[in-house]
């Protein structure tokens, strides 16, 4: 019967979700972008939509609660809230709400493949790789490639790395 509304009509008030505020008895409102109103029911007017917190924001209008950009993101918008992922080879270790903050490159020798499309694969310095054993390093954005006929790289843990050529066997003639 009226937008946004939850629960009964009693008298002459209507009943409100959160995200919203009464301005007449037959329509419920929706706080803006950058507000929220968390009560449940009874806001009766515009006042009951709080402005969001300093580093929080939220996104659209009708909300309940602020939020802010999670790590592995940085803020593209804050009204309406935009948080854009890392791009690959590079992390975000902050939650926040804050146009300075930027993505951080791996470290030399590290990379991160993932093209921006999973925010915790780009969440701190850990989610920069090393290369597993039998591949070597490519670049910060490409996943490490199989070691080529005849060479090999020993580790997982080692920055930059590179295959060695594998030692020939010696063999003893007699």
């Amino acid at each position: 019967m009226f937008d946004g509304v939850t629960g009964s009509i009693a008298s002459s008030v209507c009943s409100c979700s959160g995200g919203y505020w009464n301005f007449s008895t037959s329509k419920c409102i929706d706080c803006p972008a950058g507000r929220f109103n968390a009560r449940a029911t009874g806001s009766t007017t515009e006042a009951s939509c709080k402005l969001c917190a300093t580093g929080k924001s939220n996104a659209g209008t009708g909300n309940a609660d602020c939020d802010a950009c999670p790590a592995g993101r940085v803020v593209h918008s804050t009204l309406p809230l935009h948080c854009k992922i890392c791009p690959a080879g590079m992390f975000q270790p902050l939650v926040h709400l804050n146009y300075t903050v930027s993505c951080a490159i791996c470290p030399t020798g590290l990379y991160i493949d993932d093209p921006a499309t999973i925010d915790i694969m780009h969440s701190s310095v850990a989610s920069c790789l090393a290369c597993p054993k039998g591949r070597e390093f490519v670049n910060r954005t490409t996943e490490c490639a199989i070691c080529d006929a005849g060479r090999f790289q020993n580790s997982s843990t080692k920055p930059s790395a590179r295959a060695d050529v594998r030692p020939q066997p010696h063999v003893e003639t007699t």
